[in-house]
């Protein structure tokens, strides 16, 4: 089931240019379904990075014997660094719509002492990112963090810009008591997320997300 369209999920223009408001009616309608599946499909990778959280911390990670090395993490044609306790491991997907449109998924992941960390972009066809509210889309990102989990916890969200790109840093409290921090950007045809958890009364872990949030840096020009 789809979910319902948020009030912040708005169309630019409608979705649509001068040329085609003839057929206003039936293109809005289409607009809206194309946008809602590519919303399912976001909504759901972001529900898969949460579970990846909460099972890495459910199966218990494994503890080095010595400090790990950090690492920066630039891969090409990412426009984005990040330094990790590590080397993460990528995973890459495809979602293909109803009409054959694709979506790309990159997943890097690491599992290190006492923590998770992510990093992600999910890149959308070029018709869909013109039709995409940026705010919404982000809006929409920080309430899949948590959705699924009805004793998660939302405890910060701040929004911000970066390079002129738009925003949103967030924090939460998971069901088994996992604490989630992660950013999330909208870069042109992209979604990007950095995420980190770790259980709440490790303070060495906490310094350690904080310092690999910290870290991530977009690299693609305004």
């Amino acid at each position: 089931m789809l979910p319902k369209k948020p009030k912040s999920w708005k169309y630019k223009n409608s979705g649509l240019n001068k040329e085609s408001r003839k057929s206003e009616s039936a293109e809005t309608l289409n607009a809206q379904e194309f946008l809602e599946e590519h919303l399912r499909l976001h909504k759901h990778d972001v529900k898969m990075g949460w579970l990846a959280v909460s099972t890495a911390f459910m199966m218990g990670l494994a503890a080095p014997l010595h400090a790990a090395e950090w690492k920066t993490l630039t891969p090409k044609g990412g426009d984005f660094s990040a330094t990790l306790p590590g080397t993460p491991k990528l995973e890459k997907t495809v979602d293909k719509d109803k009409d054959g449109d694709v979506t790309t998924n990159h997943d890097w992941s690491l599992e290190a002492e006492n923590a998770y960390y992510m990093v992600s972009f999910q890149e959308h066809p070029a018709a869909t990112a013109r039709l995409i509210n940026p705010e919404g889309m982000l809006d929409e990102s920080v309430k899949g963090i948590t959705e699924g989990d009805k004793k998660a916890k939302i405890t910060s969200i701040k929004k911000f810009k970066v390079n002129g790109f738009p925003g949103r840093e967030v924090k939460a409290t998971l069901a088994d008591g996992v604490q989630l921090q992660a950013k999330v950007f909208w870069v042109k045809r992209r979604l990007y997320m950095a995420m980190a958890g770790f259980p709440t009364a490790n303070a060495a872990a906490a310094k350690d997300a904080a310092k690999f949030l910290t870290s991530f840096k977009l690299l693609a020009k305004p």
